[in-house]
This record gives C-alpha cells, sequence and structure tokens, in this order.
C-alpha cells in the first residue's frame, strides 16, 4: 500500500479564503470561526471506478490534537493533472469543496442534486474546464 502524501497548500488556501470572502453561498462559513486546512495529495483517488478530484472532511474530535482545523479540503493532484482542469475549474472545485460543508458547521453536506445545482446551472456539466 503507498502512503497517500498530502502537504499543505497554500495557494488553495488562498482561492478558498477569497471564495469565503466573496461568494453569498458561502456567507455561513465567512461569519463562523471555522479553521480549514487546505491539502494536495500527491496520490490518485477513485471512488467506483471514478477519479476524485477532492474530498472535503470534518475533522474529528479525536484527531484535533494533531489537527488543528474544523475541516480538510484534499485536491489530489493526479487527477486534476490528467483531466486538465482550468485555472477557473481549480477555483470552481474548491468552491464545490467548501459547499460540502455543512450550513451548521458541523457535518458535511452529502451530494444532493438540488444544494449543487447552481455549479451546473452556472457553469455547465463540465464545469471543471470552465
Amino acid at each position: 500500500m503507498s502512503k497517500d502524501n498530502r502537504t499543505i497548500n497554500e495557494e488553495y488556501a488562498i482561492i478558498g479564503q477569497n471564495l469565503i470572502e466573496t461568494e453569498d453561498r458561502l456567507a455561513y462559513i465567512r461569519n463562523s470561526n471555522v479553521k480549514i486546512i487546505y491539502l494536495e495529495s500527491e496520490k490518485d483517488k477513485k471512488m467506483q471506478g471514478e477519479a476524485v478530484f477532492g474530498l472535503c472532511e470534518k475533522v474529528q474530535d479525536k484527531n484535533k490534537w494533531a489537527i488543528d482545523a474544523d475541516y480538510t479540503i484534499t485536491l489530489f493532484k493526479p487527477n486534476i493533472d490528467a483531466a486538465e482542469v482550468t485555472e477557473k475549474g481549480l477555483e470552481l472545485l474548491i468552491y464545490h469543496e467548501l459547499y460540502h460543508i455543512a450550513d451548521d458547521l458541523s457535518s458535511t453536506r452529502p451530494h444532493d442534486l438540488k444544494d449543487f445545482k447552481f455549479l451546473i446551472d452556472e457553469y455547465g456539466t463540465d464545469w471543471l474546464h470552465a
């Protein structure tokens, strides 16, 4: 089994913070004290045979001694590179992952078409290449 080397990515953090500060749909994060760490993985990830580009995870209380954050957002670089995700697509991917943070900040929001429909309505089904 190969190790998943995740590193903190400041570029993603800047993009994420900018989105939190400017996007109305993320105002609930902006108006909170939630702490997010943005990570990049050098390992690809697949789920049900499909490439995974990003993952938002709530840091469990038992892990807070080691991870000083409420959430981590991990982007999987090999999948992003292979799909030739555009700069705008990367921004939308981070937006998508931020939107997984539930309104009450206690958990993550599942992929629900009615919740995430705005991405398709605004950027089309191929939003990673917007």
